[in-house]
């Protein structure tokens, strides 16, 4: 038998109403993060909720999936890897939790992840496995950053177009 619904899972709460601006999605599952400081994981094919986490902030950005891992940025707690499917585990599983990193997961290079941070203007690279930086990329000048699939656009402190392409990096 499947881990237990949580109660407010059970009674049918709409995730949508509060979902943050993304989901991820696989063939296996779909992850909803929510502004009632909910991480959920339902099965792609029936959408029974498989796990479901509740955070001590509302959550302000999605969650990014990455293979089996999935990201999740949590204001007040920093950068959180979780089990995207953990066998037997209602609340899920976190492999690591890191502090010192800001910003939501853009991409991933080998076993670095690369998240951005818009207020500080950070390009911090973390590894996969520990979740400690490995190194910090700083520019104030840095007015505007874009990313969407393969692709980060950057707009430099002169009004240069920068792009970043990371297809093939994953």
């Amino acid at each position: 038998s499947g881990p237990t619904p949580r109660p407010e899972a059970a009674q049918g709460r709409s995730s949508a109403a509060s979902a943050v601006e993304k989901t991820q999605t696989s063939h296996r599952c779909v992850i909803v993060a929510s502004h009632d400081q909910d991480l959920r994981a339902s099965d792609a094919t029936d959408g029974r909720v498989l796990w479901s986490r509740l955070f001590e902030q509302p959550l302000q950005a999605g969650p990014t999936l990455i293979g089996d891992a999935i990201y999740q940025q949590v204001p007040k707690t920093g950068l959180v890897k979780l089990e995207a499917l953990p066998p037997s585990a209602p609340e899920g599983v976190i492999t690591w939790t890191a502090e010192n990193v800001s910003g939501d997961v853009i991409a991933i290079a080998g076993e670095l992840l690369l998240t951005f941070d818009p207020i500080k203007k950070e390009l911090p690279t973390a590894s996969t496995r520990t979740g400690s930086v490995d190194a910090t990329g700083r520019n104030n000048n840095l007015p505007l950053i874009n990313h969407e699939k393969d692709n980060i656009l950057l707009i430099g402190g002169r009004g240069r177009l920068e792009g970043l392409g990371t297809h093939g990096a994953r």
